[in-house]
């Protein structure tokens, strides 16, 4: 258990001391930090329900130290199939399982940034009866985790692949050849204009293939889908925070969608209703 919550990895995931080969060696221990790190900044949504009704309901600190994990965990599931495809069309040089276990470090580094917000929600929720209030602040911790995971997510697709540059013959490999062949330092061989012999090869041998879109040509069509898929899972999940005026349940029925419902909260943070 303590080699799969390796603190010292996962403090090199954080300052970005890890190369790709590391960050794909160990899924299991981003997965134990995600769902830890995601469990904590649930439990502390559930505060808000601890401390603003007159019979405190600690069921929401469980419920969503459970929620947020399934909540990361579902949305990589449902669009890992068309970052696969996407990918493969912008021709991009990730297979599934790498592209899965990029994804899992980005949610890792999202739950981590979620887990140290978790102390200012708390706060929060300890201090304010507005549930408007809570939130909007809870969304806007999801999109500041959001961001950052994304860029993870992006350095990680645009990062050089070394075994193309290990495949590639240098320029001057050609030249160094050939004065590496017997009685070139002595004169031997006839004086010939080496830069003209061995440019047109040189060219040939490095000419590169066509250019691959952009990860972040990609990003702009998958990460939409991505958002949207997040967005309406957690709506599905929610309760996180736990109306004062309702009673607990472990889902809410269908209804309203959640770009009405910050509009709402919104309004009335304005308006002061």
């Amino acid at each position: 258990m303590r080699e799969l919550l390796s603190w010292h990895r996962f403090d090199a995931l954080l300052r970005g001391q890890l190369d790709a080969a590391d960050r794909l060696r160990f899924p299991l221990t981003w997965l134990a930090w995600q769902v830890l790190s995601a469990a904590v900044f649930g439990a502390s949504l559930g505060v808000y329900a601890v401390t603003s009704r007159d019979l405190p309901d600690p069921r929401y600190l469980l419920a969503g130290s459970v929620k947020v994990p399934l909540l990361l965990l579902f949305t990589s599931g449902i669009t890992i199939p068309s970052l696969y495809v996407f990918g493969a069309l912008a021709g991009l040089r990730f297979g599934a399982r790498e592209l899965a276990a990029q994804l899992m470090v980005a949610h890792t580094v999202l739950a981590a940034v979620l887990a140290s917000l978790a102390p200012v929600l708390a706060f929060f929720a300890l201090t304010t009866s507005s549930y408007s209030f809570m939130v909007l602040l809870d969304v806007l911790a999801c999109a500041t985790a959001g961001f950052f995971g994304v860029r993870v997510f992006l350095r990680a697709l645009g990062e050089p692949d070394p075994r193309l540059a290990e495949a590639v013959p240098a320029v001057d490999e050609p030249l160094r050849v050939a004065e590496s062949l017997p009685g070139a330092e002595a004169g031997a061989l006839p004086v010939v204009d080496a830069g003209a012999a061995v440019k047109p090869l040189a060219r040939r041998a490095v000419a590169p293939p066509a250019k691959p879109r952009s990860p972040r040509e990609l990003l702009r069509s998958w990460l939409a889908l991505y958002a949207f898929v997040g967005v309406q899972a957690g709506w599905i999940l929610r309760p996180f925070i736990g109306r004062p005026e309702l009673e607990f349940v472990i889902f809410r029925p269908k209804e309203g969608g959640f770009f009405g419902a910050v509009w709402y909260h919104f309004w009335r943070m304005l308006t002061g209703e």
